[in-house]
């Protein structure tokens, strides 16, 4: 199926919704910590909050995609994800931080999984990998400059800053849906099962052969990298006494590394 060529930025532009929402507040954890008056290491209750509302949402956003077309449940998605951030940058103490993270991150997770849908349902097999390979060339971006980008911001402005920054992207990404995204399911290949024939096809797939080791190298690669992730700014920043902008250039060669070895994956294939 033909697509047209700006496609892959447009869904590289959305996938990048959650690495940079991730990554940009990284090197303000000292400050929402000072912010609040809570103890050292206490901002990363909502980071865990962040990789909670991801993994469920993971689960389920591709379902209601396969549902009601790809278009519809991401408009809905960044719509909340931008209110969310909003809240986020309005919030009181680290409780409610930590509980309007988890709805951004649920919401959010729409924007990693309907594009790789999208390109599943445009291509298959080396074609959907030089696709994908171009998706990540776009969305791999966010974790190089995300981390400066925060850091910059905590030099001149506070960091609820930076989820005002989140909810304006939230804001042009619906933008971008609504004007450009084409949905690219047709409705005679939607699912119309009910919740307990979807819960059988997810038992299906879990005794899938085949399903479960490219599942498990994902899923311990993904593990790495979110250790990384979470534990680099108490690392760098609280242990090696880092500033917020040298922590920012170390994450990003880190990061810029990913992106390079992504676009060995179409050869290597």
């Amino acid at each position: 199926m033909t697509y047209p060529s700006w496609l892959p930025l447009l869904l590289g532009f959305l996938s990048a919704t959650v690495p940079l929402s991730t990554d940009m507040y990284l090197p303000a954890f000292p400050a929402i910590e000072a912010g609040f008056g809570v103890a050292l290491g206490s901002a990363q209750i909502t980071l865990a909050a962040w990789f909670l509302g991801l993994g469920f949402g993971q689960i389920t956003q591709g379902t209601l995609a396969d549902r009601f077309g790809r278009r519809a449940p991401l408009m809905i998605s960044t719509a909340i994800f931008t209110l969310a951030n909003i809240g986020c940058a309005l919030a009181p103490n680290l409780v409610w931080l930590s509980v309007l993270r988890l709805l951004a991150a649920f919401s959010g997770s729409a924007s990693m999984v309907i594009p790789r849908a999208i390109v599943r349902d445009l291509s298959s097999g080396h074609a959907a990998a030089q696709m994908m390979s171009r998706l990540i060339l776009v969305s791999g971006a966010a974790p190089i400059f995300a981390p400066s980008l925060g850091g910059v911001m905590l030099m001149f402005w506070s960091w609820r800053a930076i989820f005002w920054f989140a909810a304006i992207y939230g804001g042009v990404c619906w933008l971008l849906v609504l004007r450009y995204l084409p949905d690219t399911l047709p409705v005679e290949q939607r699912l119309t099962a009910n919740i307990w024939g979807m819960l059988r096809r997810y038992g299906e797939i879990l005794v899938e052969p085949s399903f479960i080791p490219n599942a498990l190298m994902y899923g311990l690669g993904m593990f790495a990298m979110f250790a990384f992730i979470g534990g680099s700014p108490g690392v760098f920043i609280d242990g090696m006494h880092f500033s917020p902008s040298d922590y920012a250039l170390v994450f990003s060669a880190c990061a810029l590394c990913f992106v390079v070895f992504s676009q060995l994956n179409p050869s290597l294939l």
